[in-house]
């Protein structure tokens, strides 16, 4: 017989403020609250696992006895997260997040809290507006309604754009400034683009675009006490920065205003996800701890630790969204792309069970951009080698080959490249074609010529990666296997685009394959490319830097350089000269055997080439410690057919 126990209501004695909201979370804020005064905020932020109505209209937050207390709504999303602000009361420190009503009422309690600690920043995109005054400032925020977000911030000094990656965008900054003494008070900005300050609903003073200093000042007579302090910021690209400053009575000199003048909004300890009724609830928390930026792209690696509170032990069934599943109470995952993800968890114990969904945002911190949690990419390609491959969608197999080969995981890499390979549909295309491309030449540099060849083979001839990954093929083919026929098989159906890299490329496989007349016609009808008055000069400095690279010994920039002349001018594949400096590239590589096959193939499809005696020779000392026999082939052709030639002696 089995026994499962489930722990029962957690806190029975912090009241439920009203039955109809089946949801909460506890709050617990650290602050001095046998001193209040009913002037302080606390900030929190939440997942509300899908329960809340759109805008968050049904979120209301009470103290431990069940009281309502005023309540702002920072930011509802993206996803599930909701960010909030709420009044505190003198002598409480735990509170709760109520939510999940369908039909919630509102009442007094519900009211919007008072800006008296901290400065509420709301942030909108910025679509075009007057800049030139306060009043444009005004105007331009008025007219531009979209907002990106919402937040509490200590000071008025700020660098970038708390909300997201956009360059244009006007801010209004909102608080309680308090004057300790009587006086004058002045106030400076320094600003890019330009901002304007309003004091006690007045427009004191307006800054454009200029240097960090405080040459852009206005006075004004302050008695002690709070004042209502409003602050518009204008960016219209770039970095956008705003720094306000001010000289009170009592000082000579100009300080950035300190969080102490605006009060203190605390932060707060949100607690696991209840439920009116039940005891097991599939809760749990997300965290981001670290970002990584891979070729032009950044992924995220997310730590999740479920919350429990059964007495006996549970199982997790964790769904991330993304096609990736885990079975650990606590587990790291990798997203490789920013995105909201429906992130659902299920927790078991005997006969029962709780499912809870949080629509979880991925993407950067914007709200500390400036001191990201940044990581190299082998922590991040370590997790992800777990990952069940064939539910990884084309893009996330990009990403993830790129990452494995900047952790230098070439045998990760080769896996995922494999799978992208085999997909028929790709959404971006030339982006998968290039993370292939470079594992394609991370596997030849680390002389496994083969597995290059098995990647492209997977490619369907109907996949979007065409006709791109065919090409390519063929050059393995031609350049690293010697199958010359494979080559010519690969490039003939795609002859009919009527596309000159293809068709420039199958004429010199003819050739090879031994076709050398139908191979010479197709490359001679090929246009040059360029200043044909210059042509000579131009394929002479070509073939000067494919030589310059052999005698450096890089393989792989020479033949970037030989396919770049190659495209150029591809007549010259047929005199000759060409051919044997890639038969020299081809040795660097280390592959003699291969460098010979193509050398005897020119020759014997080009006997006229005046290039052909040279090859023939080459091919012969190639195969010398290999292949004698065949080498010794290869001396006898020469000087059969050119026994003139000083090579043939």
């Amino acid at each position: 017989m089995h026994l499962w126990f489930l722990l029962p209501f957690p806190n029975p004695a912090n009241a439920w403020f009203d039955a109809a909201w089946p949801y909460r979370r506890t709050i617990d804020v650290t602050w001095d609250a046998e001193h209040g005064s009913g002037d302080q905020l606390a900030a929190a932020e939440f997942y509300s696992d899908g329960h809340t109505l759109p805008n968050a209209d049904d979120v209301r937050v009470a103290s431990e006895d069940g009281k309502l207390v005023p309540t702002h709504i920072l930011q509802d999303g993206p996803g599930d997260r909701i960010r909030l602000a709420f009044t505190l009361k003198k002598g409480v420190k735990k509170y709760a997040v109520y939510f999940g009503n369908p039909k919630p009422e509102a009442s007094k309690e519900t009211e919007d809290v008072k800006w008296t600690a901290g400065l509420m920043l709301e942030t909108r995109a910025w679509s075009g507006g007057g800049a030139g005054s306060a009043a444009d400032l005004e105007r331009s925020w008025n007219r531009n309604t979209r907002t990106l977000g919402q937040a509490v911030i200590p000071t008025p000094f700020i660098g970038y754009n708390y909300f997201g990656p956009q360059e244009q965008w006007i801010s209004k900054f909102i608080g309680s400034l308090f004057a300790p003494i009587d006086g004058q008070y002045a106030f400076a900005i320094s600003v890019d683009d330009s901002a304007a300050l309003f004091i006690d609903g007045k427009p004191l003073l307006f800054a454009p675009i200029g240097p960090p200093d405080v040459r852009y000042n206005a006075a004004v007579h302050l008695s002690r006490g709070r004042h209502e302090l409003l602050l518009y910021h204008l960016n219209t690209g770039g970095d956008g920065r705003v720094a306000v400053a001010w000289q009170r009575p009592d000082n000579g000199k100009f300080e950035l205003i300190p969080r102490e003048a605006f009060g203190i909004c605390y932060g707060c300890q949100v607690g696991q996800l209840e439920q009116q009724g039940r005891s097991l609830l599939a809760d749990f928390a997300a965290e981001q701890i670290g970002e990584c930026f891979v070729a032009d792209h950044y992924s995220f690696r997310y730590h999740f630790k479920a919350h429990s509170r059964a007495a006996s032990p549970l199982k997790y069934e964790w769904d991330f969204g993304d096609g990736q599943t885990a079975t650990q109470p606590d587990v790291d995952h990798v997203f490789l792309d920013a995105d909201v993800l429906p992130v659902r968890l299920t927790v078991r114990v005997g006969p029962n069970s709780d499912t809870q969904t949080i629509r979880l945002p991925i993407s950067r911190l914007w709200d500390r951009i400036t001191t990201p949690p940044s990581e190299d990419p082998p922590a991040q390609s370590k997790v992800i080698a777990d990952y069940d491959l064939t539910k990884m969608p084309p893009n996330d197999l990009m990403r993830a080959t790129l990452l494995h080969l900047r952790a230098q995981k070439l045998d990760a890499a080769l896996s995922t490249g494999d799978e992208l390979a085999k997909s028929q549909t790709v959404p971006q295309p030339a982006a998968a074609y290039d993370a292939l491309l470079e594992l394609d030449r991370a596997l030849l540099q680390a002389g496994q010529p083969n597995e290059v060849a098995k990647l492209w083979d997977r490619v369907p001839v109907d996949s979007q990666l065409q006709p791109r990954a065919a090409r390519r093929a063929a050059q393995i083919a031609m350049w690293w296997a010697g199958d010359f026929e494979k080559a010519v098989k690969l490039l003939e159906p795609l002859t009919r685009r009527h596309d000159h890299a293809t068709e420039r490329l199958y004429g010199e496989a003819l050739i090879l394959a031994g076709n050398g007349e139908r191979g010479r016609q197709v490359l001679l009808d090929l246009p040059e490319q360029g200043q044909t008055d210059r042509a000579a000069a131009l394929s002479g400095a070509s073939a000067r830097s494919v030589e310059y690279f052999i005698t450096e010994g890089d393989a792989e920039a020479g033949e970037d350089a030989w396919e770049r002349w190659q495209t150029k001018f591809p007549a010259d594949f047929v005199e000759g000269y060409s051919l044997l400096l890639r038969v020299k590239l081809i040795e660097l590589r280390k592959q003699p055997t291969t460098a010979a096959r193509v050398a005897e193939a020119f020759a014997t499809a080009m006997p006229k080439s005046s290039y052909a005696p040279q090859l023939l020779d080459r091919a012969s000392k190639l195969l010398a410690k290999t292949d004698s026999k065949k080498s010794a082939a290869l001396r006898q052709l020469l000087k059969q057919k050119y026994p003139e030639d000083p090579l043939s002696q």
